[in-house]
């Protein structure tokens, strides 16, 4: 007997993605016994795996064949899916007398459109809801993900290309990475790459083209139309945020409208010696944050995909990323109207405030009378 899919050689399955699968080929008119384990993988950690979840369940087969509903699995063991473990596995077992069948798959949590399915399981595609044309600032964080295929030997090689576009040069392509069977890590089969600002900017300095960037394309060769296109601003007063998005990999996006602060502060006292004290101060950190103006149908998408999230961050000032909770959204789109989207947060957990970076400051003058 074996198991039978629709996954082929796709190394992970996207959780609101999973249809069924089917053991077929049962010659046993018995009861065949399914063990179904959760197991996860720490990157780059050379521990075993750690099994979250396991469970045993019998069936019997009709005309010589078992179908298994993946989602209702899933969702029977949703409370051991943490979605900060990457890739965690799904391993399903069947045994009936000597005969034995075993499948498995790593699982993401995300879903995708149907018609989609196919293009992220090729080479070329990135795995975000962002425009293809989006604004990065020079101080920003970004990271695309794309499904690297089996590469076998004799196979060509893959090539990530970047093409800067200068002001006054003429656009110039740079090669990120060459990519062979056993040559650039990536971790099942998913690459992340680095495409920041100060990236770009370091190799087009390596390469002596120093003038100013101002935008640039990531893409795998032979997929150029499939580019990203990253379009660069100086403005620093944007708030920046990472967020899980809802393919099941990172995303960064900038709120570039207004940032405001609000203390909620609950003070309890006590009396001593007719003097009252304060006995403790409860007080908490509320920010607000806008979008800025949403001008394109792709912007908006965008966003929604933030607001749809469940895993979010916020680049802090000691340049470490924070947990967030999302509070509340204020959003409401309207055709032919410059949109934008206001949400209230909070920290997850308490941020300590760093101290004030010192300097050697010049000779006091005072000015004026």
């Amino acid at each position: 007997m074996i198991f039978e899919d629709i996954y082929k050689d796709f190394p992970f399955i996207l959780s609101g993605n999973t249809t069924t699968l089917r053991l077929i080929e049962i010659s046993d008119p018995g009861m065949v016994l399914f063990a179904f384990r959760i197991r996860f993988f720490i990157p780059g950690n050379t521990t075993p795996p750690v099994t979250r979840f396991q469970t045993e369940f019998s069936l019997q087969a009709r005309n010589g064949c078992i179908t298994l509903n993946l989602k209702e699995l899933l969702d029977s063991a949703r409370d051991y899916i943490y979605v900060n473990n990457y890739f965690p596995q799904l391993i399903i077992s069947a045994r009936i007398g000597e005969d034995t069948a075993s499948w498995s798959k790593y699982v993401m949590s995300g879903k995708c459109n149907p018609v989609d399915c196919s293009k992220l399981q090729s080479l070329g595609y990135w795995w975000t809801r962002r425009p293809q044309k989006a604004d990065t600032y020079i101080h920003g964080s970004e990271e695309l993900y794309a499904f690297i295929p089996q590469i076998n030997p004799g196979d060509q090689e893959y090539k990530l290309f970047v093409t800067v576009y200068f002001r006054f040069l003429l656009p110039h392509s740079f090669l990120l990475f060459n990519w062979t069977s056993g040559g650039h890590t990536i971790y099942r089969k998913m690459m992340s790459e680095d495409c920041s600002y100060r990236r770009i900017r370091e190799l087009a300095d390596r390469e002596v083209f120093d003038d100013e960037i101002l935008a640039y394309d990531i893409y795998f060769e032979g997929y150029e139309s499939q580019a990203q296109r990253f379009i660069v601003n100086k403005d620093k007063r944007v708030k920046e945020f990472r967020f899980r998005n809802s393919l099941g990999v990172y995303d960064c996006i900038y709120a570039s409208g207004t940032q405001s602060t609000e203390v909620d502060a609950k003070v309890s006292t006590f009396l001593n010696s007719m003097a009252e004290n304060e006995l403790s101060n409860t007080s908490k950190m509320y920010f607000s944050s806008d979008s800025g103006y949403l001008d394109t149908n792709e912007k908006i998408a965008f966003w929604k995909d933030f607001v749809a999230s469940y895993d979010r961050y916020v680049l802090g000032d000691d340049s470490r990323w924070h947990q967030i909770i999302v509070d509340d959204v204020d959003f409401k789109a309207e055709s032919y109207q410059l949109n934008s989207i206001k949400f209230k947060w909070h920290y997850s957990e308490e941020v300590v405030s760093c101290l004030v970076e010192r300097t050697i400051m010049q000779p006091y003058i005072k000015r004026g009378i």
